[in-house]
């Protein structure tokens, strides 16, 4: 596993009885989004990220890989996410999710 279950924000895991935790996020989302089920569509999370991802509070600025959260003072704000050397996310789920998730809604 190239995360180990950390999350690729916080770096944190949740320590379970027999194992650790994470979840798998998808940036451009399955179902009525069409995302595809690829490594370069998904993302080590923690539940907290996770929901927000789904819910967009949280976004990833497809040139920098910086953290782009709807509550600019978060912690995480502008923070690059870990990537492995080996993992390659593609830009254009980013796009996607910035565009169609995170400004759903949002005034153009």
């Amino acid at each position: 596993m190239l995360y180990q279950n950390k999350c690729q924000i916080c770096g944190k895991k949740i320590k379970l009885k027999n194992d650790d935790y994470s979840e798998a996020h998808h940036i451009k989302p399955l179902g009525k989004h069409n995302g595809p089920d690829t490594s370069n569509n998904i993302i080590i999370l923690c539940p907290n990220h996770h929901v927000e991802f789904d819910y967009g509070g949280i976004a990833i600025n497809p040139n920098t890989l910086e953290i782009i959260h709807k509550d600019n003072k978060n912690e995480f704000m502008a923070k690059r996410i870990f990537l492995h050397p080996s993992h390659k996310l593609r830009k254009e789920f980013l796009e996607y999710h910035l565009k169609n998730i995170f400004n759903e809604g949002e005034e153009k």
